[in-house]
């Protein structure tokens, strides 16, 4: 097992990087080699997890502003003159930033010391799965945010050396900065705190786990090269992500037939053998699609009774990404027609221990499975209101499915190594506390779903967890990302049959 030291808390993490150069992601600033006299650069990241049992289907928040400031007083008040480290807005769906972290800007600064970061937040918007099953938008004045402008102050003054390079992760705490009066949301007070980064020649400064974006700029010599991945949830670019002899191309793709224009899955670290030297490096480029073709990526909300008499497989997914599908937005729901006789379904490429006969066919759809859909063209059908709630009826049909890891934050409720159980599991599943079933696969319509079993292997990464799985406790909070099989969980019910299974490529702790 392999075992990942402390790093954040149960925040949300947004990684910046301020000391030499600014990246082409929308903030701004000069190329790595323009670095100005008695300049540094700074890297900036963001990530998060929520509260186990969480009901939160989607939760989304515009950075209005980012600025680095030379001191922050006692009172949270930015000092100085600050630096701008996002000059645009940038919209980010921190349900998506569950044990990962996005990449927000790279930035010249003056060297010297930094007291924090005074961030400007507006337009929360909050997917709700109530306890009796109905789903709830918040928005606007029903969601109202205040303050709008937070200033966390770092533990230790972050330097900034003339030449050199200096990374940091704006973590924002979730489970903190949503507001409730008995169980009832009432407003965000966003709940931010920052954590330095440090990377050795052997361990990377972050790592940006399963980056979804378009590539540009690609230039290469085979089996070396470079490119620009855009961020399909942040819209920013990562550019000058180099690829060697060493990375992995999977799902069909070679460095032969990397190409512009061609969506990919990516785990990009950034590396900083020393403090003058950082650089983006692709540890694995995954293929989700070419250029032109339509797809969503999303987690299955429900899973319906087959059609008759075509015995067509249907499900529910509440879309995280699309490509070239411009009339959906990541929160919509869209219902998707799976036809057996045409239908091809797949297993992302991992290193985890997961036959393919686990995710063969519509039988082994699951709600909370993460999935990526090639879309047959022309079949999405939208309804006049939009496809904002299940009841609009928006439609497509699948041409691929390929099961990809889900991620999710549960209790531990017992240990059996190498394996956990999960309880107090997110609403998505029901829940027999308070007699609410759903639709979880096709055998089991009217369903709730007590516990999960985590998988864990020396492929697991422990994170926040001194010691790996010894350091794991019944009773612990823990994020777990992983791939989500049936595993001969069978209905009908309310009380199903069997345990799905999580086989775990990481696990967090959470501070209690």
């Amino acid at each position: 097992m392999k075992y990942l030291g402390t790093r954040r808390g149960t925040g949300l993490a947004l990684v910046l990087a301020s000391a030499l150069l600014a990246l082409s992601c929308g903030s701004g600033g000069t190329p790595a080699n323009l670095i100005g006299p008695g300049q540094g650069t700074t890297y900036a990241f963001i990530g998060d997890a929520p509260p186990a049992g969480s009901s939160i289907l989607r939760f989304e928040v515009t950075l209005s502003r980012a600025e680095l400031c030379p001191s922050v007083t006692t009172a949270g008040e930015c000092q100085g003159t600050p630096v701008t480290l996002v000059s645009s807005p940038v919209d980010i769906a921190l349900d998506q930033l569950q044990l990962a972290s996005a990449f927000l800007s790279l930035t010249n600064v003056s060297a010297g010391t930094y007291g924090g970061v005074r961030l400007t937040f507006s337009n929360p918007q909050l997917k709700l799965l109530l306890a009796d099953g109905a789903v709830q938008e918040l928005e606007g004045a029903d969601l109202p945010l205040s303050p709008t402008t937070v200033t966390p102050a770092f533990a230790n003054a972050l330097n900034v050396a003339t030449g050199a390079k200096a990374s940091f992760l704006i973590d924002i705490n979730v489970q903190d900065s949503i507001q409730t009066s008995q169980g009832v949301v009432t407003g965000i007070a966003p709940v931010v705190s920052l954590v330095q980064l440090s990377g050795t020649a052997t361990q990377p400064v972050e790592v940006l786990t399963d980056t979804t974006g378009a590539v540009s700029s690609l230039s290469k010599t085979c089996p070396t090269g470079k490119f620009t991945l855009t961020d399909s949830m942040t819209g920013l670019a990562v550019a000058g992500v180099q690829f060697d002899s060493t990375t992995a191309f999977d799902e069909g793709l070679t460095c032969d037939t990397l190409a512009d224009n061609q969506v990919v899955e990516a785990d990009i670290e950034l590396r900083s053998p020393t403090q003058q030297t950082a650089q983006f490096f692709a540890k694995k480029i995954d293929l989700l699609s070419e250029s032109g073709d339509e797809g969503l990526e999303g987690v299955v909300f429900q899973v319906n009774t087959p059609t008759q008499p075509a015995n067509i497989s249907q499900f529910v997914l509440l879309v995280n990404h699309e490509q070239n599908l411009s009339s959906l937005t990541a929160g919509n729901f869209v219902t998707i027609n799976a036809d057996p006789t045409k239908v091809v379904f797949s297993i992302e490429t991992t290193n985890l221990l997961v036959d393919s006969s686990a995710f063969a066919s519509g039988a082994d759809l699951f709600a909370g499975q993460t999935v990526d859909v090639a879309i047959t063209p022309g079949s999405l059908v939208t309804a006049v209101a939009g496809c904002a709630n299940v009841s609009d009826n928006c439609t497509a049909s699948a041409a691929t499915l390929r099961l990809k890891k889900s991620t999710m934050t549960a209790r531990v409720g017992g240990i059996t190594a190498p394996n956990l159980t999960v309880d107090t599991l997110p609403s998505l599943f029901g829940s027999f506390s308070v007699s609410t079933f759903r639709p979880l696969s096709a055998d089991c319509q009217s369903c709730a779903l007590e516990s999960i079993t985590v998988v864990t292997s020396g492929q697991t990464e422990f994170e926040d967890a001194l010691g790996g799985f010894s350091a794991i406790q019944v009773g612990d909070n823990v994020t777990v990302r992983g791939l989500l099989i049936k595993n001969g969980f069978t209905g009908p019910g309310p009380v199903p049959l069997g345990s799905p299974q999580l086989v775990a490529a990481k696990v967090r702790r959470l501070t209690q």
